[in-house]
């Protein structure tokens, strides 16, 4: 007998049976895995959300790549309103494999339900740089943009859907009661009546204007009326909101008058510039021209939050003087149910620019414009009657130094309300 074949044979079969076993227990390895993964599902859509979140970490344990687990982990947190510990479940997959779709869904979906329309809109977007023909990615970024008020904005991303698929119905029915909404006229009437505890008696502003949007942007004629120290006085003013690109767009004003109640001319631009994560800053200035060239530059920036339901805008002033300087700042929180729903809350303080167009160190006759300090806060109300209609209100409490005698302060009541009607 040759021993040596037999020595031979016998360790390649040994290491043939090794084999043979490791495998078998990888494979079972993997199909106990996936017999958790299907449990958890089971678990996570009967409601028992904390069993199949366990099962999640114990296949995690094992196979912390296994994605579609990740994200069904980060769903359940999501169903829970635990949003933080499922923004960093789905965000970890999206870290590993930034195109996977169905992490992309799920931290769209957390973000919309956390109240976070626009970062929800955000990683659609990232989504979209890498699937950019994806239908489904497009028809959930147009409800969105249609929630977000972005009404050109949802009628081209319906546009894309059709260009991919001529026949899908539900883009057909999105893109024609879109167009069929697309308002682009309104009117707007607006008031407010201001009393004070001393000295200035009553005030009444009133203003009506019109506003045409076009592909450039929206433009907006306004005329004011003024009374205040038993005058009367006028102002006509001009509006421009150019589309500069994506995310970054501008204000322009131009405002005359030849009254003594507002400044002969008054100019105005500002560029806003949108950031990631809700983010917006913007950067600009207001000129205010009195007689005998009589000039006022205010310098303002600004910084937007948007988190959730909420938007919180803290703005400065800057007014340069021939000593030293004035400075204002002031601080909004707006709390959006729709688009054009909302309530807000402001205050602010330091040397108040909106004041300057009605204000003089020597009463009626502007022909050099006064610093005065002044502390306000204020509650402003919006709500749409329907797709044409909005009504708005609100009242402020202000207090004032005097014109005439610096460090004399005096409060004031204001209340104001608006309508506007779209066509």
């Amino acid at each position: 007998m040759n021993y040596a074949l037999i020595k031979f044979v016998a360790h390649r079969t040994s290491y043939l049976v090794l084999l043979l076993f490791f495998c078998s227990l990888s494979s079972l390895s993997a199909q106990g895995v996936d017999e958790l993964f299907a449990q958890a599902r089971t678990k996570a859509f009967a409601g028992e959300r904390e069993a199949a979140r366990e099962l999640c970490s114990q296949i995690l344990d094992k196979s912390p790549n296994y994605h579609d687990v990740r994200i069904l982990l980060g769903r359940t947190y999501a169903w829970d309103k635990q949003y933080e510990a499922g923004r960093i479940a789905l965000q970890q997959v999206l870290d590993n494999k930034p195109s996977y779709k169905d992490a992309i869904h799920a931290l769209s979906d957390l973000e919309l339900w956390a109240g976070n329309q626009k970062q929800s809109l955000e990683v659609l977007n990232n989504g979209l740089a890498h699937h950019p023909t994806a239908i489904d990615l497009l028809l959930k970024k147009g409800k969105l943009q249609v929630k977000l008020e972005e009404r050109k904005g949802a009628i081209k991303t319906y546009k894309k859907i059709l260009t991919l698929d001529p026949e899908h119905q539900e883009a057909k029915d999105k893109l024609k009661t879109l167009q069929k909404t697309d308002l682009k006229n309104a009117i707007n009437i607006s008031g407010k009546y201001q009393t004070h505890t001393d000295v200035f008696g009553n005030f009444y502003l009133g203003s009506i204007s019109y506003k045409r949007k076009t592909g450039m942007g929206s433009i907006i004629a306004r005329a004011n009326f003024a009374n205040k120290f038993q005058r009367n006085a006028w102002q006509a003013e001009i509006d421009f909101y150019p589309r500069l690109g994506k995310g970054i767009y501008a204000w322009f004003n131009y405002g005359y008058s030849n009254t003594s109640l507002f400044p002969n001319h008054r100019l105005a631009g500002e560029l806003f510039l949108g950031l990631p994560k809700a983010k917006e800053i913007s950067l600009g200035f207001r000129q205010l021209h009195f007689g005998n060239n009589n000039r006022t530059t205010i310098y303002s920036a600004s910084f937007t939050q948007y988190k959730g339901n909420y938007m919180f805008l803290l703005r400065g002033n800057l007014t340069p003087k021939e000593v030293g300087s004035s400075k204002s700042a002031s601080l909004s929180i707006r709390r959006y149910y729709q688009a054009k729903h909302f309530w807000a809350i402001s205050a602010g303080a330091g040397f108040s620019p909106a004041d300057f167009r009605i204000q003089s160190n020597v009463g009626l006759i502007v022909e050099k414009p006064y610093f005065f300090r002044a502390q306000s806060a204020s509650f402003q109300y919006q709500r749409p009657l329907n797709k044409q209609h909005i009504l708005n209100g609100g009242i402020a409490l202000i207090r004032q130094e005097t014109s005439f005698q610096r460090g004399n302060y005096v409060w004031a009541i204001s209340v104001n309300g608006g309508w506007n009607f779209s066509f």
